[in-house]
């Protein structure tokens, strides 16, 4: 955490905040010095980073707490389609209870963990909105170790206690799952890419996995409309018939629904909604 009594070096970079100027008294902004380059005005609420120095953190001024600005700096750690695994339990717990912990680049969006002795108890709070996301499906696993997952939108990233070196500590291991949720967002696909790879979901985190594929034919009076399967996970459960423009409910194995509806034959683009 920055403060204007306080610096922070990071690499060779020495950071300091200036509140002497045009914003001092002023709630809304102030000024990060920077020991190689220009000053830059940080607002409040929103992240900025350092593209010059590229040193991976996020700079966040949170406004004023007990009456002095505060920044806090915390280390960038991108979750894109690898696995993630973060050291010490321990000191993400620790972290995490003083909303301390690194910011989790995920999706397009910054996420920090928060919450209190165990994992069960944690959730994603998106920074600078401070939306928060709780651990679903949690389990206990052998060894006092566990697992669950968030959601974000349709997205799911699995996080599970795993092993360390030193067997009194555990590493974080975070997993972003190849398929989707379906919400009342929806999921959309065209023919040709369901061809190719089934649209993959399930309705409920830690439900049944379900996929879909189709594609486009034309009946005896040359009209076109989509034909479409839906298998749990490998087994076909449903085949149908889908006309343009002509919302399909759907009940699935688990006793969950959704609205299957083709948008375009032309693009062949259909829609699921829960």
């Amino acid at each position: 955490v920055l403060t204007p009594a306080s610096k922070i070096k990071i690499g060779t970079v020495t950071y300091s905040l200036n509140d002497e100027g045009v914003t001092a008294g002023k709630e809304g902004g102030v000024f990060l010095e920077i020991s190689n380059a220009n000053p830059v005005l940080l607002n409040k609420d929103v992240v900025w980073l350092d593209e010059i120095n590229k040193n991976n953190h996020l700079f966040w001024y949170q406004g004023t707490k007990n009456g002095v600005k505060t920044v806090s700096i915390q280390p960038i750690v991108i979750i894109d389609s690898n696995v993630v695994e973060l050291d010490d339990w321990s000191n993400i717990l620790d972290k995490a209870k003083d909303a301390k912990s690194k910011a989790l680049y995920w999706q397009g969006e910054y996420f920090e963990f928060v919450g209190d002795k165990s994992l069960s108890s944690f959730s994603l709070r998106s920074i600078p909105e401070g939306n928060t996301y709780p651990i679903q499906n949690f389990k206990e696993g052998t060894n006092f170790l566990s697992n669950g997952t968030f959601a974000f939108k349709e997205h799911l990233l699995f996080a599970e206690q795993t092993p360390a070196q030193d067997i009194t500590k555990a590493s974080l291991k975070l997993t972003p799952v190849t398929y989707n949720l379906l919400t009342s967002a929806g999921l959309n696909t065209t023919a040709a890419s369901a061809y190719k790879s089934p649209l993959s979901f399930v309705t409920t985190v830690g439900g049944p996995l379900y996929s879909i594929s189709y594609s486009k034919v034309n009946n005896n009076d040359n009209n076109l409309f989509i034909t479409g399967s839906l298998f749990s996970p490998l087994k076909l459960f449903l085949k149908m018939a889908l006309p343009e423009g002509k919302p399909t409910k759907i009940l699935f194995p688990d006793l969950t629904t959704a609205t299957i509806e083709v948008l375009n034959t032309t693009t062949s683009e259909i829609k699921i909604t829960k």
